[in-house]
């Protein structure tokens, strides 16, 4: 960093230390601004977020993880990597509890394909341990 800019951040580092109570306000008048102007803005200005996941969890109390996820996660996997507008499946088999994470395709109608994702599971319930409620 040359010698001018070194010189013009120190200026401004002791400047602020010497008006912490200015800086203060100034920061807290900030914030009071921006959060007045977010409470203005109009709805067509902030897009609505939906994310393109969705999530099946299954509870197998008492069971090993290694149980878990050989009674529980790998058929619950099969059957929803055969649903059309899955991208990615992530999961986790720990102590009683398997959790499968799904990814879905951008801009897919998730409702139609979180339906679909019901009805695979539902259809492996059979394969599932007793009590087992995906």
């Amino acid at each position: 960093m040359p010698t001018r800019e070194k010189e013009t951040v120190s200026r401004l580092a002791v400047l602020s230390l010497r008006n912490r109570a200015l800086i203060g306000l100034v920061t807290v008048a900030v914030l009071v601004f921006g959060l007045v102007s977010a409470g203005s803005l109009r709805p067509e200005l902030i897009p609505s977020l939906q994310i393109p996941a969705a999530a099946v969890v299954a509870v197998q109390p008492g069971s090993s993880p290694d149980v878990v996820e050989r009674q529980l996660v790998e058929p619950i996997e099969q059957a929803i990597s055969t649903v059309d507008g899955v991208v990615a499946v992530t999961s986790t088999a720990s102590t009683g509890l398997a959790t499968v994470a799904v990814e879905l395709e951008y801009g897919s109608d998730i409702d139609q394909i979180t339906n679909r994702l019901t009805t695979a599971v539902t259809r492996i319930s059979g394969q599932l341990p007793e009590g087992v409620v995906p």
